[in-house]
């Protein structure tokens, strides 16, 4: 009885790269690939700003190296 409020109704999470990132965020903004491109790299670049170097790195760490570019992550 216990197992239906323990499962996530959400599907498992999926790998994908910078482009096809940037694509859904155009979509679901309703920009353009440019527009969504750069809105990710201030997003980061924020991110960057806010917290600390190496909990940042932790972030990069978990997402394809392509991310790196937008903001100059180090690897």
């Amino acid at each position: 009885p216990m197992k239906e409020p323990l499962v996530s109704p959400t599907p498992e999470a999926e790998r994908f790269g910078l482009d096809e990132f940037i694509n859904r965020v155009s979509q679901r903004a309703g920009v353009s690939p440019d527009e969504a491109r750069e809105g990710v790299r201030a997003e980061l670049s924020t991110l960057k700003d806010a917290v600390s170097d190496g909990e940042f790195r932790q972030v990069m760490a978990q997402l394809p190296r392509d991310f790196e570019a937008l903001v100059g992550a180090p690897g």
